[in-house]
């Protein structure tokens, strides 16, 4: 590139971070913003593609996309261990969880796309204030009307604006088959990697196959959020019928590239991967084996002559009520019922904690023996 070409290029560009146009030239590839220090690099105008990768892409506005490389900063050994620790110290994972068929773990490269958008989103809908009412009843008890109260819900219309900013991670890679559940995990691990990483180096992208920069999914991934925050934010006991038409721009676009370490597992013939990327932040996600209904029925086991004995009270304050025709006596009677009902939930959290108790220290004693035989240092997370 010509020098009165790279100044011209110079002049046209804005830093990606604060919009400036004041970029200091550092080399024939990058500039330097003036105004927060952020690298820019200076490329050559729009190429052809060539097997699927855009080398040069610009937004719209002419503005240069940045691509960064996420520098692994904790090798595959660390990973092993923080992820054998952690799926010990989850309480949700059987006892047997380290007896699975573990494979070797492995390293790859994944590609990510992250769009900062703002949003306008224009709404209407009903909301719903609950208040007490009183009403009367009749009594046979007391053979009078009596003075009762119930909850009834006032509804009005509402309309308003709602505004905000949104980061949106999606991934480059087309065989990026995850649920819904784990693709949200992988986003949040993703943006912790980038905001904790220590080494993040820009690039010219030419890794990176570009052919989709997944704006239409950014924009549609923005409103959604967009439209469940403001819902979530409009201070009513209910909300029905909301409807909204939204309006996002894009404002930012950065391409990463992060290493990515993986273990797959087999537990029960049923297969599993976890993943964390290797620097920044500690961040797994994945799927593991999820025993918590077990944990409820083994606790309902223990506390089920709680649950017989306060099915009787229920039973004798209904019978009491029908037979004897005195308003101390139902009061009595359904009181003990109520009570014996919180001993139950009292009774039944209490055998919970103890499985789990049980459960978890028989699973870091495994730990210990686990990580000694693949010659792994132990680790306290807590």
């Amino acid at each position: 590139m010509e020098l009165n070409e790279l100044v011209d290029r110079v002049k046209s560009l804005r830093c990606p971070q604060c919009g400036s146009t004041d970029i200091e030239i550092t080399s024939l590839q990058a500039g330097k913003c003036k105004h927060c220090g952020t690298i820019v690099l200076i490329e050559e105008p729009k190429k052809e593609i060539i097997n699927n990768i855009n080398i040069n892409v610009k937004q719209t506005d002419g503005n240069v996309i940045p691509f960064y490389e996420i520098k692994k900063e904790f090798d595959i050994k660390e990973f092993e261990t923080q992820i054998f620790t952690r799926i010990t110290y989850d309480e949700t994972t059987p006892t047997d969880i380290l007896d699975a068929d573990f494979s070797a773990p492995y390293e790859q490269n994944k590609f990510f796309v992250k769009h900062t958008g703002e949003v306008t989103l224009t709404y209407n809908c009903s909301v719903g204030y609950d208040r007490q009412e009183e009403y009367s009843e009749w009594s046979n008890a007391s053979k009078s009307y009596v003075t009762r109260t119930r909850k009834v819900t006032d509804w009005k219309p509402l309309s308003g604006t709602y505004t905000g900013k949104y980061d949106t991670i999606l991934p480059l890679d087309k065989n990026n088959n995850l649920n819904d559940k784990i693709a949200a995990a992988q986003s949040l691990a993703v943006l912790d990697c980038i905001k904790t990483a220590k080494n993040s180096v820009p690039v010219d992208g030419v890794d990176f196959d570009v052919s989709d920069d997944k704006k239409d999914d950014a924009e549609y991934k923005i409103e959604r959020d967009a439209a469940s925050d403001c819902k979530y934010s409009i201070k009513a006991d209910h909300v029905k019928d909301f409807n909204y038409s939204a309006i996002v721009n894009i404002t930012e676009t950065e391409f990463y590239k992060i290493p990515q370490y993986t273990v797959d597992y087999k537990y029960n013939d049923k297969n599993y991967k976890l993943h964390a990327f290797s620097a920044g932040k500690f961040h797994e996600y994945g799927a593991t084996p999820n025993v918590s209904k077990d944990i409820n029925s083994e606790a309902e086991v223990k506390n089920v002559k709680f649950n017989i004995l306060s099915i009787m009270f229920l039973i004798a304050s209904i019978v009491v009520s029908v037979l004897v025709q005195s308003a101390l006596y139902v009061f009595l009677a359904f009181a003990a019922a109520i009570t014996m009902y919180i001993i139950t939930k009292l009774t039944f959290k209490k055998a919970q904690n103890s499985i789990i108790e049980t459960r978890q220290a028989e699973k870091e004693r495994k730990l210990d023996a686990f990580l000694k035989r693949k010659g792994l240092d132990k680790l306290k997370l807590f």
